[in-house]
């Protein structure tokens, strides 16, 4: 099944647009690094990847964000319902590709993941100079992602330190699904933002922020 999935997509660089993986495949660690250079070939038109395997463990998915650091066209990214077993370490390899200024992921949807809030915290961070990402979605492991994941979030979209600060936070998530309603101190900070966040205006959503935050 690994070598298909390989070959099959090494063929079809040229045209293949969408790609899913799915169910108990049985792809092999050299598998999935065979699939990565394919992700990170320069000739890659891919867009859509749906992967929904009990397969990725630390090593692949470290192996996938080294793919998407370089990749310049997956802009939708769904790593389904069973990546239950990756560890702050393997959230923190794969958020690279969400620093990475050439990305084109404007959506990744790691519901029913099962993150822990040290691996949430890793995401957040990486997307601190991300342009490109406008739709995450997250599960926690638990009920709830901790609070220093709200205040992460919070600072990500709004860094009130200073103006600069402020003019630098991200202006470009405005859809985030983590997968419960929670009240807490940042939660409704965090909402508000995310609207804000919605106008096409990126230099007036920095201008709104700054007003707001800095001289209201």
């Amino acid at each position: 099944t690994s070598a298909f999935i390989v070959n099959s997509a090494n063929g079809t660089r040229n045209s293949l647009r969408t790609l899913g993986i799915t169910g108990d495949t049985n792809v092999t660690g050299t598998g999935w690094i065979v699939f990565s250079s394919f992700i990170s070939h320069p000739m890659c038109l891919l867009e859509i990847l749906r992967i929904e395997t009990f397969e990725i463990y630390d090593r692949e998915l470290i192996c996938l964000g080294a793919a998407l650091n370089v990749n310049q066209s997956v802009k939708h990214l769904d790593l389904g319902q069973n990546l239950v077993n990756i560890s702050t370490r393997g959230w923190r390899g794969f958020a690279i590709c969400l620093s990475s200024r050439q990305s084109a992921l404007e959506e990744l949807n790691l519901s029913g993941c099962d993150v822990t809030s040290d691996g949430a915290i890793e995401i957040v961070t990486a997307l601190a100079g991300n342009s490109r990402l406008t739709t995450l979605h997250l599960s926690p492991r638990g009920d709830s992602f901790s609070e220093q994941v709200w205040q992460d979030l919070k600072c990500l979209l709004c860094d009130t330190t200073s103006i600069e600060g402020t003019f630098f936070s991200n202006h470009t998530l405005h859809t985030l699904d983590l997968g419960a309603r929670i009240e807490n101190a940042h939660s409704s900070n965090v909402l508000s933002l995310l609207e804000m966040n919605r106008g096409v205006n990126k230099s007036e959503v920095a201008r709104q922020k700054i007003m707001a935050h800095h001289f209201s």
